[in-house]
C-alpha cells in the first residue's frame, strides 16, 4: 500500500539497494524514512523473488507499478527524462545550462555532469550509452 501511494505521487517505482545520507538531503524527516523504508521493502521483494517465495499475486501488483526487479540495470527512461526536463527548465531560468556541481534543487549539477562524462567516453569508444 505504501509502495503504491508512493508510485501514484512519484511517478515510479524504483529503489536502490541502500539509501545514504546524499539521497535524502533537502528531504523532511518522514520523506527520509518513507524512502529508506521503501527501499529496504522492494530489496527484499526482490530476494523473495529470486528465491521463488514471492507468491505470483504479488509479482503481478509490483508489475502494475512497473517494479524493477533488476535495480543493476539502471533507472530506465523516466529518470532521464525529468533530468531533461530539470536541464530546460534550469536553461529557461537562467539563459545557459552550466549548472553548478552541488546544484542542491534537483541534483541537477551531478546529473549533466554524468551525462557529459558518458558522452565524452562513448565518443572515445570507452561507453555505449548515456543514462
Amino acid at each position: 500500500k505504501q509502495l503504491k501511494i508512493f508510485y501514484d505521487r512519484e511517478g515510479h517505482s524504483n529503489f536502490k539497494r541502500t539509501i545514504t545520507e546524499a539521497d535524502v538531503v533537502g528531504m523532511t524527516e518522514d520523506q527520509a524514512k518513507e524512502l529508506k523504508t521503501l527501499s529496504w521493502w522492494t530489496c527484499r521483494q526482490r530476494k523473495f523473488k529470486r528465491r521463488g517465495e514471492l507468491e505470483q499475486y504479488k509479482i503481478l501488483l509490483l508489475n502494475r507499478l512497473n517494479f524493477n526487479w533488476d535495480p543493476h540495470a539502471g533507472p530506465g527512461p523516466e529518470k532521464w527524462l525529468k533530468n531533461y526536463q530539470h536541464l530546460k527548465d534550469f536553461k529557461a531560468k537562467y539563459g545557459h545550462v552550466k549548472v553548478p556541481l552541488k546544484y542542491a534543487e534537483n541534483k541537477l549539477g551531478s546529473w549533466l555532469k554524468t551525462q557529459i562524462t558518458q558522452y565524452r567516453n562513448a565518443k572515445e569508444g570507452r561507453q555505449p550509452c548515456l543514462s
